[in-house]
């Protein structure tokens, strides 16, 4: 048997070990997954006609730790108002070398030019002023959702991904993400 054939081999045990592994150990029955009805466990969320929402999903969305991403309450109310936005949170990704910025939209036509790919995005570091970019890759484009012909979508989860090189900013640390006009401070990263 050549070399190919012998890796080839090789592989197919290997996913056959992996898929016998995964049959013996879950599913209903096993002591070791199956909690019974006494669990602690979260049921799915449910929609009205009794189905489940996402299967498998919690109803109710499980905190993130750490301290809130804005604490203050003026500062969010004016983003709602202003800005037709509350911030979801920031926090570090991919092994911290990016940083996640989420918010949800609240008013698709405040909120729009937050949405324009033709607005600059930048976060400012605000312990030493340095800003941050968005990652352009060239066969994706800039690491963050925009939209167009103006269809904002009312309650939908919008990011930002702003480049954190040699892992500059860290969980507890205070923000600044700036978009065109749009500036929000004190973003404290999760």
């Amino acid at each position: 048997m050549n070399r190919i054939g012998r890796q080839a081999v090789a592989l197919a045990i290997a996913w056959s070990l992996c898929v016998l592994s995964c049959v013996t150990t879950s599913g209903p029955g096993n002591p070791n997954t199956d909690p019974g009805p006494d669990s602690s466990i979260p049921t799915p969320a449910q929609h009205p006609d009794g189905g489940s929402i996402v299967p498998g999903m919690p109803a109710d969305p499980i905190p993130l730790p750490g301290p809130p991403v804005l604490t203050d309450e003026a500062a969010a109310a004016e983003l709602r108002e202003r800005w037709g936005i509350e911030i979801v949170g920031i926090r570090p990704t991919a092994a911290g070398t990016m940083l996640d910025f989420r918010y949800r939209v609240i008013d698709p036509d405040k909120a729009l030019p937050l949405l324009d790919r033709t607005k600059k995005a930048t976060l400012v570091i605000e312990s030493s002023g340095e800003e941050l970019a968005v990652p352009i890759p060239p066969k994706v484009g800039p690491m963050r959702q925009t939209v167009r012909y103006e269809e904002a979508t009312a309650g939908r989860i919008y990011f930002i991904f702003f480049a954190n090189p040699g892992r500059r900013v860290t969980a507890g640390e205070k923000v600044s993400v700036v978009i065109g006009d749009f500036r929000v401070e004190h973003l404290i990263v999760q």
